[in-house]
């Protein structure tokens, strides 16, 4: 026998089927109610829409959906979808959301790492906010020790002189205080 859906699943599912509507302004309105009644499960259609919409309205609607997110299983669910390609082009400004959530980050230090080493100036700095903005995290030493290696390789083959890799250098400054204190 099939489970029934329960009530939460079916109003996600009606909100997302709204999210996905023609009228912007409904899809708007799906976003503040997926603000109630949605969880993780909602981030990556959010997102989908998000590069889906030529609507700076929605977009920026999403962009605050992020910016107030309170779960606490949210940064198991994001960090891969950044590292998803089709969301390429918004990672800098999910970023930008995630250390204005003020959620903990400290378990995907790793993955903080490699996104600034792969993305572009803003991807980078953004990753850095993070990274700094994380205050007594529950950091894994394997966590930073693998984010020492990612950084020291690196630089190891990247020598230049960039602003980029001034922001990188500081992140590996941050990766290894953090080491010391550990």
């Amino acid at each position: 026998m099939a489970q029934e859906l329960s009530g939460k699943q079916k109003k996600i599912i009606e909100l997302l089927t709204m999210l996905n509507s023609k009228d912007e302004k409904e899809s708007i309105h799906a976003v503040s109610r997926l603000k109630v009644h949605g969880d993780e499960s909602v981030l990556e259609p959010l997102l989908d829409k998000f590069m889906a919409t030529k609507s700076d309205e929605l977009k920026n609607e999403i962009l605050i959906f992020f910016s107030e997110l309170k779960s606490t299983k949210a940064p198991a669910v994001i960090m891969p979808l950044l590292k998803k390609n089709k969301f390429k082009d918004a990672q800098a400004l999910i970023l930008n959301t995630m250390w204005n959530s003020g959620l903990d980050y400290s378990q995907n230090i790793t993955d903080l790492c490699e996104i600034a080493i792969d993305g572009d100036f803003m991807v980078t700095f953004e990753c850095f906010t993070i990274l700094d903005n994380i205050n007594d995290g529950d950091f894994l030493e394997t966590d930073i020790n693998d984010a020492n290696i990612i950084l020291k390789e690196y630089f190891s083959a990247n020598q230049e002189d960039s602003q980029k890799n001034a922001i990188l250098q500081d992140m590996l400054s941050i990766v290894t205080a953090i080491n010391t204190s550990l």
